[in-house]
């Protein structure tokens, strides 16, 4: 898939933008909010967000804490936990592009704070346009009688990050949408998502941004036990 151009990045949630910074309880300052805003402004207008998506059948097992997504096995209990009931999932990644690595670079030789929060405004920004296309896939999902569960990523719980690897050539992501791995699974561009993306018949009413949005701590999809 190609950049999306419906997304608007200018619209980042301003409160997601706070919870990266560590605000609990608080809220930034006038001056530190009126920056931030300027910083979501001017990377709006350089970010070029692209993402690849792919469906796969997802295959049971009779073991608590694995399973095969196509002819690939994944042993955890907490991804097991997420996928119950499930018959397919997406394999789901994407990217800001270069701007924020970039943005974060050149400002980090005029300025202690602006590298901080761009850094911030870069994940925050992410995720509003997975969020963005969750809910495009969402509807297409819907077409065929399917509900989605939230993403899970590799790195989360007992999902090892080992398993960025099958994402990347599943989903062709080089090629896709420009994203590389380093030695150690770190993906660059750094502003950079993969995820699992569970469909299921059953509507659970699920978060689809994930679990820290969610208040149900109770939920038997949850992402972390």
């Amino acid at each position: 898939m190609t950049e999306d151009k419906r997304f608007d990045s200018g619209t980042t949630p301003f409160r997601e933008i706070e919870r990266y910074l560590g605000y609990h309880g608080v809220s930034a300052t006038p001056e530190i909010r009126e920056r931030i805003l300027s910083l979501v402004s001017e990377l709006s207008e350089e970010v070029t967000p692209r993402c690849v998506y792919k469906r796969f059948r997802l295959i049971p097992t009779d073991k608590a804490d694995t399973l095969i997504i196509e002819d690939h096995e994944i042993k955890s209990r907490s991804l097991y936990r997420n996928l119950k009931g499930c018959d397919f999932v997406y394999l789901f990644a994407a990217t800001l592009g270069t701007a924020p690595d970039r943005a974060v670079m050149k400002s980090s030789l005029t300025s202690l704070s602006d590298p901080i929060l761009l850094q911030a405004v870069g994940a925050a920004m992410i995720e509003h346009y997975c969020d963005h296309m969750n809910l495009y896939i969402k509807a297409l999902a819907k077409e065929d009688g399917y509900y989605l569960r939230p993403r899970f990523s590799p790195g989360y719980g007992d999902f090892d990050i080992e398993h960025q690897r099958f994402f990347e050539y599943s989903l062709n992501m080089q090629k896709e949408i420009g994203v590389t791995f380093t030695d150690a699974l770190l993906m660059t561009p750094s502003k950079s998502v993969t995820a699992v993306i569970g469909c299921s018949v059953t509507d659970t009413n699920c978060v689809l941004s994930g679990c820290e949005n969610c208040d149900n701590s109770d939920c038997a999809y949850r992402r972390s036990e």
